[in-house]
């Protein structure tokens, strides 16, 4: 019985040294995250305040398009992203949760706010298309939702630094 025991403890110490047993194996993605091989695109459209602020931006993979002038209709412009870019802006928008927060947002009575709509679309291989839509006019959006906004915006800046339609 003891060296049974002794056999037992063995075996289990050992297992964290068998492949994909340790600690420090890689982490599969949750079930429900947001990766290259199913990101199709994200469209965030903000609009109002004083001046009739309208801006454009989409991201699809490698690339951020905008719009420097959507009253205009010309094409819109292109920037390449790098990985990183790209895998920076996936952290965020898992960071944000967008399946658990889409939906709409707004605050009651606020009269000259911007209205921000972000549509996020997925597809795994082999389905069809998934859509998941934030609407926020006002400050009642979760504050992840906030966040990834700024982060999208900090990346449209830095993509177009002299956007002439940039007030905010």
């Amino acid at each position: 019985m003891k060296t049974k025991a002794i056999f037992c403890a063995a075996l289990l110490l050992s297992l964290p040294l068998l492949p994909g047993c340790s600690a420090s194996s890689t982490p599969k993605p949750a079930k429900d995250a947001v990766t290259l091989a199913n990101f199709r695109s994200i469209t965030w459209l903000r609009t109002g305040g004083y001046a009739g602020l309208h801006l454009q931006t989409r991201v699809v993979p490698g690339q951020l398009q905008f719009l420097i002038d959507p009253e205009n209709k010309k094409a819109p412009q292109r920037k390449a992203l790098s990985k990183a870019e790209m895998q920076s802006l996936l952290t965020e928008i898992n960071a944000a949760d967008f399946p658990k927060i889409a939906g709409k947002y707004s605050s009651p009575g606020m009269m000259d706010g911007f209205g921000d709509v972000v549509t996020l679309v997925l597809q795994e291989p082999g389905k069809k298309p998934v859509t998941f839509v934030v609407d926020s006019y006002g400050d009642k959006a979760p504050k992840a939702f906030d966040q990834f906004l700024d982060s999208l915006y900090d990346l449209r800046k830095k993509k177009i630094p002299h956007d002439p339609n940039d007030s905010m």
